[in-house]
């Protein structure tokens, strides 16, 4: 009898502990559908206080209806269009309403979505960036979901009807693809695109940092698919979109009816010839550079449209490097910079570009190869048009598919390369290793600017000897205005090893980096943890693109209390049952802008063998190996995939994983080992189990 009431408790206890066990994994599973819930509030705000009693001032249109004959009537301030294979959200009228409303500047805007499950599980949302010019020209970057002022829908029609047959005659004259007569009876989605395209013609220069664009983004989650629909590419139309933005090669658009016109920068040189200046940094590796260089003046297709200029800049080598180096820039013409001083790129780029005759500059790193005959060409076909700053192109380590670089992302923790060293076979997040994308900054181990440009805004800062000089660069075009394109058609080999980060830096260089991090955010403090082409709604501290909901463990306030354990090491509990694997354990380096204290980083896994995991609280024990004096401190669990699929057989350890993060003030200097205590909900059962791994905790 008594033991069946114990085994009715005991099952009751489990249940709770169950319950909760999945109630966290659920949420740890599904960051989206916590960042749903934290974000997505607006909608109440919205149902209670939009105004009902009159008339929308939206069109809502399937994209498909887009055809020769599509109307808008004058009434209508903004026509919605959606596309077949989702649902648009119940309030986007209103929320597209309101925006237009608060933002009467904009004249096109689009919105974020996502994809919806059989069951009706939101996942895979798409977070867009600000108006991106060059990223429209590779593909329809704004989905499903796009939004045009009346009036300059109304005007397009008008252009589109009046015009169609001389966009027939252009084809037949050979001055566009036979295909583009095509377009005006296509697909209504393709129609847009082009219409798009067309507006962004008329609407004219739209400067990067202007703060009232014609363009918007309304950064919240307005469709939603059903399916992954392929988007509107624009290779097909290639010929035809960078044709419209040629001077005069489009007829004249209608623009009678508009409120909102700006200047449109349609300057265009017929002269389409290029004198490119290659400035490479180098010193002391002779070898390296002959690689980079016998790369660039082989593999580069010749033609009267670019003419090479050759520079490389040595800030002091040997007397025998010194004259491989001269020899093999002889071999080429060039022009060899010998100026012994200490290492300081962004002297060196500039030195190199003081004496350059082109009105191109090519910075390059002397550990480049290039790969493919007409990357130069695909560069300067961006670097040419006047609204572009810098051009960047994809970087892969050698020998391999995987990604070094593929653009600069201004994070929260401070610029960061995405996708670093994932492989390149795959494609990530709508293309950002596939399309051209607008960027805020790409490397300077090959960056392509015009030199007017790079003189206007007094090339690279001396300030920055050897980091973010090249974010700054970029930052101070995009001030300038210009924006920052990334050719992923242009693949070079970047020869840097892939054993090179952080794990093999010094205490002094990862100080130096931190210094030349504050000293960028300084003279841009406007930037700091601001990007206009990564969506604020994406996580501001990883190399993939997550939303960005942020687990406690993940947030940089995170901090629990060591406190002392209050008895002596529970040595009587230790348990070979109970395995614990602590993976880091270490004075955490500041990762945030702004005031935030450092703290001891613990993070690892643990589970008791052959039991029911679901069941265990854990506490860590560090104790002193000094005294033997024991702190203990809460842990956070952790979703660990990777750990389930090693732990085949055991029960319920996808929580496997534990974080803890201590304040370093809250801890007294000495050596500690790490130790985990768990208890077992129910039961009073206690397992202890010390690890070997030992955590230097500082002097305050």
């Amino acid at each position: 009898m008594l033991n069946g009431i114990k085994n009715v408790i005991r099952q009751q206890l489990h249940n709770r502990c169950y319950a909760r066990y999945t109630r966290e994994l659920t949420q740890q599973k599904n960051a989206y559908g916590q960042w749903i819930l934290e974000n997505e509030r607006w909608k109440k705000h919205l149902g209670r206080s939009h105004d009902r009693s009159g008339k929308s001032e939206v069109l809502v249109k399937n994209m498909a209806e887009l055809v020769p004959g599509f109307t808008v009537p004058e009434d209508n301030t903004v026509v919605l269009f959606v596309r077949n294979g989702g649902t648009m959200d119940a309030l986007a009228p209103r929320a597209v309403e309101s925006y237009f409303e608060e933002c009467p500047y904009v004249q096109i805007a689009y919105a974020d979505e996502d994809c919806v499950d059989e069951q009706g599980m939101r996942h895979t949302p798409w977070f867009k960036p600000q108006y991106s010019p060059d990223t429209l020209r590779s593909f329809a970057y704004y989905g499903n979901i796009l939004a045009i002022r009346g009036s300059l829908m109304r005007a397009l029609l008008r252009t589109w009807e009046e015009d169609t047959e001389k966009i027939s005659t252009y084809a037949q004259e050979g001055k566009l693809p036979a295909d583009v007569t095509c377009l005006s009876y296509s697909t209504g989605e393709q129609n847009l695109y082009f219409l798009l395209l067309l507006a962004m013609q008329l609407l004219g220069y739209i400067p990067a940092n202007e703060p009232q664009k014609a363009v918007g983004v309304i950064d919240r989650v307005l469709y939603h698919r059903n399916v992954e629909q392929n988007l509107i590419l624009a290779d097909e139309y290639a010929a035809f979109s960078d044709s419209i933005y040629e001077d005069g090669a489009y007829p004249d658009l209608v623009w009678e009816d508009l409120e909102h016109t700006q200047e449109s920068d349609t300057t265009k040189t017929n002269d389409d010839r290029a004198t490119v200046s290659i400035i490479i940094p180098s010193k002391d590796q002779p070898d390296v550079l002959k690689t980079c260089v016998e790369s660039v003046m082989k593999k580069t297709d010749h033609n009267d449209r670019i003419t090479l200029e050759l520079i490389v800049v040595d800030n002091g080598s040997t007397a025998h490097n010194r004259l491989l180096i001269e020899q093999l820039i002889r071999q080429y013409k060039g022009m060899y910079l010998y100026n012994p001083m200490d290492f300081n790129f962004s002297v060196m780029c500039n030195m190199g570009a003081a004496r350059a005759t082109g009105n191109f500059l090519l910075f390059l790193n002397d550990d480049m190869e290039v790969l493919q005959g007409d990357w130069l060409e695909r560069m300067l076909s961006s670097a040419k048009l006047p609204h572009v700053g810098a051009v960047g192109a994809k970087l892969l380590y050698p020998d391999s598919d995987l990604i070094q670089h593929v653009g600069v992302t201004n994070l929260k923790v401070g610029p960061a390369h995405k996708l670093l060293k994932l492989h390149d076979k795959n494609v990530y997040y709508h293309g950002q290793n596939r399309h051209n994308y607008d960027m805020i900054g790409v490397t300077a181990a090959c960056l392509l600017t015009e030199t007017k440009k790079f003189l206007q805004i007094d090339g690279f800062s001396e300030k920055l000897a050897v980091a973010y000089n090249d974010v700054e660069l970029c930052f101070a075009l995009y001030d300038a205005g210009y924006y920052n394109v990334l050719r992923n058609d242009v693949i070079l080999y970047h020869h840097e090893s892939l054993s090179r980060g952080d794990d093999l830096m010094s205490q002094e260089k990862k100080e130096r980096l931190l210094r030349e991090r504050s000293k960028l955010y300084e003279m841009h403090p406007g930037m700091a943890g601001f990007d206009p082409f990564y969506s604020n709604n994406l996580a501001g501290s990883k190399h993939m693109y997550l939303c960005s909901y942020l687990y406690p463990y993940e947030q940089e306030d995170y901090y629990v209390e060591a406190r002392p354990f209050g008895r002596p090491e529970p040595v009587e509990w230790e348990n070979n049952c109970l395995n614990v694997q602590v993976e880091i354990a270490k004075l955490q380096e500041k990762m945030y802008q702004g005031e935030v204290p450092k703290a001891y980083h613990i993070e690892g896994w643990s589970y008791v063998l052959d039991m029911d995991n679901s069941n265990y609280t854990r506490t860590l024990l560090l104790v002193n190996d000094a005294d033997g004096e024991c702190y203990s401190a809460p842990v956070v669990n952790r979703y660990r995939k990777d750990v389930v699929r090693v732990l085949t057989g055991q029960q319920n350890t996808e929580l496997a994983g534990f974080v803890c993060r201590i304040r370093r003030d809250n801890l007294p200097s000495g050596t500690y080992t790490i130790a985990m205590l768990v208890k077992d909900g129910t039961s009073k059962q206690y397992l202890y189990k010390k690890t070997d791994v030992k955590l230097e905790a500082e002097e305050i």
